[in-house]
């Protein structure tokens, strides 16, 4: 008798040893399946599995005959898909099975659907699959923003991508940290971001003497030490995270804080007037110019004032301390501003500041916080490439004189009356008006305004009628 077969092969089912208790799979575990024929089939090519994953993972189950090898027929093929990097699934199943033009059953007869009839591996088994190794997602701190200075703390934050279990230890140095001293997190800790549980592991970052960043703390270097390796619930281990942190996760890009624990100095004092003799009640501007420590650049460092400060001047050769005291009470950038104003006790001479000093409760610090150090930038301070000279002294007349011969004038003649000053003075704002002893009629004479300075002004007395 002849048989007669034109129904074409199917897949019939998918079966695993696994079992059907939840199973976890990390990166280099093998799955275990077998692919269920309706009937013997031969494969003259191989037959390409593949699995529903985030990358589609596959498998190919070698090619086992070809038609016309009766003893080469099978009714099942059992294979191991393994898993790689980057493949994950919550329930593993198969998504498609495909060798075009090779499965054939013992009539011939080629599969064309390559469906699955019956149980996916989804359906007789749960087997978790997690090819992703756990990663650093971003670095933060608390507080995020604002200047440190010298043992003002900050908690630094390494937080990953899933939860893992940490052996030895996670070390990391901060671009402030010019001695590059690590941090060391050996403990984690889990909680919800998103909807999914992931683990972090916190230090506490104080500043030391020296420490400095002045535009974005951010982290330099981290790496495991102490034989530190990350393992995520799965088994997956990180053994190195050098160079992880993603590149819009950094530090630098979840907070804006800066480090200084540099006292400000004094770098220079200047003034704005121009060299000089200025007398009583003449208010001499005074600048305090301030850079970060003594190797600091002179406009880094800008200041917050709070409340008022001294500035103490004397005059040179010999210095006499304590001479006369002006006032600070702004400043702006990296100069406090201030000045003196002449009172009639002080001491004349060329003056130089001889110290600074802030009033009762004032402070003086930069953006982080440290005090300013009012040391004078020398023994004393001249203001640089300026004479400012104190005359406390009024000017007055030391005497009247005349070259005229001595004798009788008549009306018209004029007489030149010298009025001879103990010092060059200008004469301002108005004449001088002097008084002669004539009679009957008392005769003034008027002295108009004189520029530049004369130590010696003239009144022409012209003879008058009466």
């Amino acid at each position: 008798d002849r048989k007669y077969d034109t129904t074409a092969p199917r897949i019939q089912n998918i079966t695993t040893d696994e079992g059907a208790s939840p199973v976890k799979k990390k990166i280099g575990d093998d799955v275990n399946f077998t692919v269920v024929f309706s009937e013997y089939v031969t494969a003259s090519s191989n037959v390409v599995v593949t699995f529903e994953t985030t990358q589609d993972g596959t498998e190919s189950i070698t090619a086992w005959g070809t038609y016309g090898s009766p003893t080469s027929a099978r009714i099942s093929k059992e294979d191991n898909y393994t898993v790689v990097e980057g493949d994950a699934s919550p329930n593993l199943t198969i998504k498609t099975i495909s060798s075009p033009t090779s499965i054939q059953d013992q009539a011939g007869n080629y599969m064309t659907d390559f469906t699955i009839v019956g149980n996916n591996l989804n359906n007789i088994s749960y087997i978790q699959v997690d090819g992703v190794y756990p990663s650093i997602s971003k670095v933060t701190a608390n507080p995020s923003d604002g200047a440190l200075a010298e043992g003002e703390p900050t908690d630094i934050t390494v937080e990953l991508s899933e939860m893992v279990t940490l052996t030895g230890s996670i070390k990391l140095v901060l671009s402030s940290n010019t001695a590059m001293t690590p941090l060391e997190i050996t403990t984690l800790d889990s909680g919800l971001v998103g909807g999914v549980m992931v683990s972090s592991g916190t230090v506490t970052y104080t500043p030391s003497a020296g420490d400095l960043e002045i535009t974005d703390l951010d982290v330099s270097t981290i790496s495991f030490s102490n034989g530190g390796k990350f393992i995520d619930t799965y088994g997956n281990a990180v053994t190195s995270i050098t160079g992880t942190i993603p590149s819009d996760e950094e530090l630098r890009d979840n907070a804006s804080l800066t480090v200084e624990t540099i006292d400000p100095v004094i770098s220079s004092i200047t003034t704005t007037h121009l060299a000089g003799t200025y007398g009583v009640g003449a208010t001499i501007p005074i600048k305090l110019l301030f850079k970060n420590g003594s190797a600091g650049g002179a406009a880094d460092e800008p200041l917050t004032l709070t409340g008022t400060g001294t500035i103490n001047v004397g005059v040179n050769s010999p210095v006499v301390v304590n001479n006369g005291t002006g006032t600070f009470s702004a400043a702006v950038g990296n100069t406090v501003t201030g000045g003196y104003t002449v009172a009639s006790g002080d001491v004349e001479g060329n003056i130089s500041v001889e110290s600074v000093a802030l009033v009762g409760t004032s402070t003086l610090t930069d953006a982080a916080g440290n005090g300013a150090v009012l040391t004078m930038p020398g023994a004393l301070s001249i203001f640089p490439g300026k004479t400012i000279t104190i005359d406390r002294t009024p000017p007055f007349i030391q005497s009247i004189t005349t070259a005229a011969a001595d004798g009788t004038y008549k009306i018209g003649q004029s007489i030149n009356i010298l009025l001879n000053f103990d010092d060059k003075v200008l004469l301002a704002g108005g004449n001088m008006i002097v008084t002669l002893n004539t009679a009957p009629t008392v005769a003034t004479i008027s002295v108009a305004a004189v520029s530049p300075a004369v130590a010696t002004m003239t009144a022409t007395y012209v003879v008058a009628e009466n």
